[in-house]
């Protein structure tokens, strides 16, 4: 939470003083947990639609369509992540790594710091050795708008909080 509150500082320090925010981002894990960096092809478990090129978006808005997700669209990390997620997969452009998920019911969680309380929990499908993402990924909605990736190797570990991985990530329009 401090490193989120620190992120938030920093934003907030740039935007007065007229400077722009790193166009991309996300936070780094302790140097025991996979870190995020650029690969090469798809992940081999994953199985993303033939049809749908990850970079190539036909809409002109990043606002979900009617009855989509909140989540669906694509999304900045405050330390250089990027990541789109359509109604059916989930994509690391930095990697290359994708997955199908679903999304399963969220346990909530006490309310700290600008938590608005909205929180999504997605299961993927395949694995992300390249990538801060995991098998399980809780999207946390805070009230700046902003939205924070926490990801977990496990269901067991995410009822327990012991993330492998998090990003503050704000949303963007799709190129």
């Amino acid at each position: 939470m401090r490193a989120i509150i620190l992120h938030l500082s920093i934003l907030l320090i740039l935007a007065t003083a007229g400077c722009q925010a790193p166009e991309n981002s996300v936070s780094k894990r302790s140097s025991d947990l996979r870190a995020t960096n650029a690969g090469e092809g798809l992940n081999q478990n994953s199985t993303p639609p033939a049809d749908n090129d990850p970079g190539a978006d036909n809409s002109s808005s990043n606002s979900p369509s009617e009855g989509q997700p909140k989540y669906v669209g694509c999304w900045n990390g405050m330390r250089g992540g990027r990541l789109k997620i359509t109604t059916t997969v989930i994509y690391d452009l930095g990697s290359k790594e994708s997955s199908s998920y679903k999304e399963i019911p969220a346990v909530k969680s006490e309310l700290t710091g600008m938590m608005t309380g909205e929180e999504y929990l997605l299961e993927t499908r395949a694995d992300f050795p390249k990538s801060f993402l995991a098998k399980f990924v809780r999207l946390s909605y805070l009230s700046d708008g902003t939205v924070g990736f926490a990801t977990y190797d496990s269901y067991a570990d995410y009822t327990r909080d012991k993330l492998v991985g998090q990003g503050l990530f704000g949303k963007v329009l799709c190129k």
